[in-house]
């Protein structure tokens, strides 16, 4: 079945929606087989800030790494940054417990006071092969425990009254035992915070050392030298401008919510490395960009990004966020500046339950920027029993779509 499109008199779609009344342009998308709807759009994410394809396409076309910062965040300034830690909170790690296998010379500090972990147990002899902060069973604080091979399980060494303690190493880095006995190495420290009775786990290592884990996390290693570097003075700023607003044990996560941070590597149970994940394309990239920050004003820019806005930027807001085409964004082609998406009737009766079956999408309006009037600012789906209307926001992440600008 071909596509339909109609455009419709706001009247006409009053009729067919019910109480919905969109603007006079509002265009109808049957579907296109008895299985539903194939939708074509653009952009990946939200469109805000720095285009990693557009970084990409920049960089093929010989634009430098100044140009391409003043482009995707216009009016902000480079600055300095000094190199200080950097709070992590982690997902990798357990509520119950931060442990950590026993590398180098190790140490713990709780109250401001550092106190170094033997090699041995004393009354054995035997090598020590992990140690654990856990929250004090028998009152506030936390529990120091250590375990060697034949212990049967972990053994008290002390308590501190602090519901904060860390451990560090020699060797620079800590290797976190994880829920399911696999590792993952991180640089700098770990930290356990109580609360109550559960455990947050923090890594605080400086930023450029952060820095190498989100780059190549974020985008691909293998990409051009001025794109990477453009991905690590944002990574950076963002970082730089999550830390000067945080007030509780952290400054940033771990995990897409904020930016990827996956550590230094991911090793077995065994002692296997299964992966690392700071790449030397990367690492001089950073290196590159050393200490560069953007800023708007008296603080630090709010550099979002995202896989590709498609060709033209979405505005926000901020000052330096605005909306404009990008001739970068599709320079190199890729599946994330143009797609298609199958929409199944199910998945919309999944979604909306009360429809009954999709019989149209109707979209009412759309932010103006772009092929087909741009991003879907609102759309309602009309069925058999109901019609519902959503943000494009709240269609896309429903369904599943790369970004809030599509068409049927």
């Amino acid at each position: 079945m071909r596509v339909t499109i109609r455009v419709l008199t706001a009247a006409a779609v009053a009729v067919l929606v019910g109480a919905v009344v969109p603007s006079a342009n509002a265009a109808q998308y049957d579907p296109t087989s008895s299985r539903g709807f194939t939708l074509a759009g653009h952009g990946y994410g939200h469109g805000r800030g720095l285009s990693q394809w557009g970084a990409y396409g920049a960089a093929t076309k010989g634009v430098g790494l100044v140009a391409i910062l003043d482009f995707y965040y216009p009016g902000t300034t480079r600055s300095q940054l000094a190199d200080a830690p950097i709070r992590v909170s982690l997902s990798t790690g357990s509520s119950t417990q931060v442990a950590v296998d026993a590398l180098g010379s190790m140490a713990v500090t709780a109250g401001g006071t550092k106190v170094t972990l033997p090699a041995t147990h004393a009354a054995t002899g035997r090598t020590i092969s992990a140690w654990r902060l856990v929250p004090n069973p028998s009152g506030s604080g936390l529990r120091l425990d250590f375990t060697y091979t034949g212990a049967g399980g972990w053994v008290r060494d002390r308590v501190f009254s602090t519901a904060t303690a860390e451990f560090t190493s020699t060797r620079g880095t800590l290797r976190l035992i994880r829920p399911d006995s696999s590792r993952r190495e991180y640089r700098g420290s770990l930290r356990a915070v109580r609360n109550v009775l559960t455990l947050s786990t923090i890594n605080v290592l400086p930023m450029e050392s952060y820095l190498r884990s989100v780059v190549p996390a974020e985008m691909p290693a293998s990409w051009p030298a001025t794109a990477l570097a453009a991905q690590a003075v944002a990574a950076r700023t963002y970082a730089a401008y999550k830390r000067a607003r945080a007030t509780g044990a952290s400054d940033i996560c771990d995990t897409t919510a904020c930016q990827v941070y996956a550590g230094k590597a991911a090793w077995s149970s065994s002692g296997s490395l299964l992966r690392a994940y700071e790449v030397t394309t990367t690492d001089s990239a950073i290196t590159a960009s050393r200490l560069r920050a953007l800023r708007y004003g008296s603080g630090f820019a709010l550099t979002e990004f995202s896989s590709s806005n498609g060709g033209y930027t979405v505005a926000s807001s901020l000052p330096y966020q605005v909306a404009k085409p990008d001739p970068y964004d599709g320079a190199v082609r890729n599946t994330a500046n143009s797609w298609t998406k199958s929409v199944t009737l199910s998945a919309l009766s999944d979604a909306w339950p009360s429809i009954g079956t999709a019989k149209a999408l109707v979209v009412n309006s759309r932010d103006g920027n772009g092929q087909w009037g741009g991003r879907v600012t609102s759309v309602s789906i009309v069925g058999t029993h109901a019609t519902i209307t959503v943000t494009g926001a709240r269609f896309t992440s429903a369904l599943g779509l790369r970004s809030t600008w599509w068409r049927g």
